[in-house]
């Protein structure tokens, strides 16, 4: 499947091109990880990043048009009356260059470490007859912090609240 970066598009599932992520990781170190990758692998790490973006933050105002189908979270309008919703443009622009620079930076993290979540981290722990199960990954995790930095304004992360799913005690 083609990267569709079309703005507002009803098929869109990217918002930067493999080109504009070709010339942005041209301009930062260690970006091997993506430059070395096949081609196929970028669009999938660009798409990926993308639907992880949009299904894990919460993003300030509403999608820009309410009567077609527009696949993405971006572009985006805030009603400040009722009747006169008006364009978010950050710097001029309706997809804001800081979330397409995020996006790379998500793709090039899912190459790298894979996809967040996928940890080895500590699932539980037992001592006597006190066992903790945790859980398997911390929701507001699904963004890393280095992409969530480069975008915060723009909306909430998602949290998942309490890091314990149960708790066994036997005595």
């Amino acid at each position: 499947m083609a990267i569709d970066a079309t703005e507002g598009g009803a098929n869109a599932n990217s918002y930067g091109t493999t080109a504009e992520a070709t010339a942005y990781f041209a301009g930062r170190l260690n970006a091997t990880g993506y430059t070395d990758a096949d081609g196929e692998i970028q669009e999938q790490a660009l798409r990926q990043a993308t639907t992880f973006l949009d299904a894990r933050i919460t993003w300030i105002g509403d999608i820009k048009d309410q009567t077609t189908p527009q696949a993405l979270a971006w572009p985006r309008v805030y009603d400040f009356t009722v009747d006169t919703p008006e364009d978010i443009l950050v710097l001029g622009e309706a997809i804001p260059k800081d979330l397409k620079n995020a996006q790379f930076e998500f793709a090039l993290y899912m190459i790298n470490n894979g996809e967040p979540g996928e940890s080895n981290s500590l699932d539980s722990i037992k001592v006597g007859s006190l066992n903790i199960d945790f859980n398997e990954f911390e929701e507001s995790q699904m963004i890393p912090d280095s992409v969530w930095s480069m975008i915060t304004y723009l909306g909430t992360r998602f949290s998942s609240g309490s890091q314990v799913k149960h708790i066994k005690l036997a005595r």
